[in-house]
C-alpha cells in the first residue's frame, strides 16, 4: 500500500470508528428522528453542490427505485436505529456489534443471488463471528437491553443490504452522487416525521451536543464519504474492507478514553472473535479465492498474454481479438478465468480496444490509481488473479452511468452463449435470456451498444499506436 494510501485508510479507519462516541453524547438531549434529520441536513448540503459540479447527479436520479431502496437501507434505518439503540447501549457494544456486519452480508449475498461459493472457511468465519455476538450480548450484556440489540440488527441487517443494492443495480454510478441524492432523500424523509411527532429540540443544545452532531455530519458523513471515494480509487474496493478490522477498535477505545466504558472480559473476547470470523469470510469468499493465478495458468500465457497481465502492458490498438467482437457471450479472465465483462455491456468506443460500460459483477474487478507515464488513471485489475486488465475513464455513454472499461484483448477469453453451460458458467446464460429487476441502459441494451456522441482518442490519452496503457 502506498503512503497516500496508509494516511487514507488510518484516516477512514479512525473517522469511522468515532460516531457511536458522539451519537452516545448527542442522544442525551436529541431526539434520535432529529439526529438523523441534521445530520442529512448539514452533510447533503455540503456534498450536493460538488455532486452537481462534477454532473454526478443526473445518472443516480434516473434509477430512483434502486436509490430510493439504498437510502432507507443504508441511512433511514439504520441512523435512527444506530441512534435509538445508544440511548440505553454503551457506544464501544454499539460499534463491536456493528462488526458484524460481514456475517450478514453472506445471507444477504445469497439473497440477492450473487454467485458465492460455501467453503469451509465460509462457515468457519460464520461460527465463530456468531460466537463473537453470542459473547457480547449474552455475556458482556447479560441478556438485558435486548430491544437495544434489536435495533443494532435493523442497523447490520440494512449495512449489509445497501453494498448489496449498490453492487447490484448501481455500482456503475458516480459514488458521491449516490451518497449525495441518498442523503437528501432520507432527509426529505425524515422533515416531516420530526414535525409529526414533535422531535425538534425544544431548548439550544449544549455545547458538547452541537459539536457531535457538527462531527457526525461534516466528519463522519461528508469527508468520510470523500475519503472512502479517494481510498478505493487508491487500494480498491477489496483492499478497503480491511478497514472493519479497525473501526471496532477505534470504538471500544474511544468509549473507553473519553467516556470511561467499561472493557470486560467479554468484550475483548466478543470482539476477537468478530473479528477472527470476519477475517475467516474474508479469506473463504469465492470472489477472490475460487480464481487464483497458479504457476500452471502463468505458464501457458503467450508473451503478449503474460507482458499485459503480469507486467501491466498494453497491446496495440485495433490489432487484438475482441476490439470488434459482435458475438454474445462473457469475458473471462485469461489467467484464473474469473468471469469478468458481458458482451450486453460491450460498445465501440473508436479507441481500438475493447470497452465496456461497467463489470458483469461489481466484485469481479478492483481498481487503484496508476501515475505511470505522467498522468494519473485508474487501473482495472481483476479481483481474483490480480491480473492487469487496463483502466477506466469517465467518458462512456451517459446513458450507462459514464464509465468506460477500456480493456486489452489479451487479458481476457471470450465464451460465447452458446458455450457457456458446457465451460462451467451455465450461472450466466440468464444474462441474454431475460431482463434484471430495475433495468439500467448498459444491462437492458443488446450489442452492439450505442455509440459515445463522437470518437475519442484511445483511452483518452493514448495515441491510435497503442503506445500508452489501457
Amino acid at each position: 500500500m502506498t503512503r497516500r494510501g496508509l494516511i487514507l485508510f488510518a484516516a477512514l479507519g479512525l473517522i469511522w470508528g468515532i460516531p457511536y462516541l458522539f451519537i452516545k453524547i448527542a442522544v442525551a438531549e436529541l431526539t434520535p428522528e432529529f439526529l438523523v434529520l441534521a445530520r442529512c441536513v448539514i452533510a447533503a448540503a455540503l456534498l450536493l453542490p460538488i455532486a452537481a459540479r462534477q454532473r454526478a447527479l443526473a445518472p443516480v436520479l434516473r434509477r430512483w427505485k434502486p436509490l430510493l431502496a439504498f437510502a432507507v437501507v443504508e441511512i433511514v434505518l439504520p441512523w435512527y436505529a444506530l441512534n435509538a439503540a445508544e440511548v440505553s447501549l454503551l457506544s464501544s457494544t454499539t460499534g463491536l456489534l456493528l462488526a458484524s456486519i460481514p456475517l450478514v452480508a453472506i445471507g444477504v449475498a445469497f439473497l440477492m443471488g450473487r454467485r458465492h461459493r460455501v467453503t469451509a472457511l465460509t462457515v468457519l468465519g460464520l461460527i465463530t463471528g456468531t460466537a463473537g455476538v453470542v459473547a457480547v450480548v449474552g455475556l458482556d450484556l447479560g441478556g438485558g437491553d435486548l430491544g437495544a440489540v434489536a435495533l443494532i440488527g435493523v442497523a447490520v441487517v440494512g449495512y449489509a443490504l445497501g453494498p448489496a443494492i449498490l453492487a447490484k443495480w448501481m455500482h456503475d454510478l458516480p459514488g458521491l452522487g449516490v451518497m449525495a441524492a441518498a442523503l437528501t432523500i432520507a432527509g426529505l424523509i425524515y422533515l416531516p416525521i420530526v414535525a409529526i411527532t414533535g422531535g425538534w429540540p425544544t431548548e439550544v443544545p449544549s455545547p458538547p451536543v452541537i459539536t457531535s452532531v457538527l462531527v457526525l455530519a461534516v466528519l463522519c458523513s461528508a469527508v468520510a464519504f470523500l475519503l472512502m471515494f479517494a481510498l478505493i480509487a487508491e487500494i480498491g474496493p477489496v483492499r478497503m474492507t480491511a478497514i472493519t478490522y479497525v473501526n471496532p477498535a477505534v470504538a471500544v477505545v474511544a468509549g473507553a478514553l473519553v467516556l470511561g466504558e467499561a472493557v470486560t472480559v467479554y468484550t475483548g473476547l466478543g470482539f476477537a472473535l468478530i473479528l477472527i470470523g470476519n477475517s475467516e469470510l474474508s479469506r473463504g469468499d469465492s470472489m477472490t479465492t475460487e480464481y487464483r493465478a497458479t504457476p500452471e495458468a502463468i505458464a501457458r500465457l503467450t508473451d503478449m498474454q503474460r507482458k499485459v497481465t503480469q507486467n501491466d502492458g498494453t497491446e496495440p490498438a485495433f490489432r487484438n481479438e475482441y476490439h470488434d467482437n459482435k458475438a454474445a457471450g462473457i469475458y473471462v479472465d485469461i489467467v484464473s478465468g474469473q468471469p469478468l465483462f458481458s458482451s450486453l455491456d460491450k460498445y465501440d468506443s473508436g479507441t481500438g480496444w475493447p470497452s465496456f460500460t461497467k463489470p458483469i459483477d461489481a466484485g469481479a474487478v478492483t481498481t487503484k490509481t496508476d501515475r505511470g507515464f505522467f498522468m494519473t488513471r485508474t487501473e482495472v485489475r481483476s479481483s481474483g488473479a490480480d491480473s492487469h486488465l487496463g483502466h477506466v475513464f469517465d467518458d462512456g455513454p451517459r446513458d450507462a452511468g459514464g464509465l468506460r472499461y477500456c480493456m486489452n484483448s489479451a487479458a481476457m477469453r471470450f465464451i460465447p452463449v452458446d458455450q457457456l453451460e458446457a465451460e462451467g458458467y451455465g450461472q450466466f446464460t440468464a444474462l441474454f435470456t431475460k431482463d434484471a429487476s430495475w433495468p439500467t441502459p448498459s444491462t437492458s441494451a443488446r450489442v452492439p451498444s450505442p455509440a459515445p456522441p463522437a470518437p475519442r482518442p484511445p483511452c483518452s490519452r493514448a495515441a491510435a499506436s497503442g503506445a500508452w496503457k489501457t
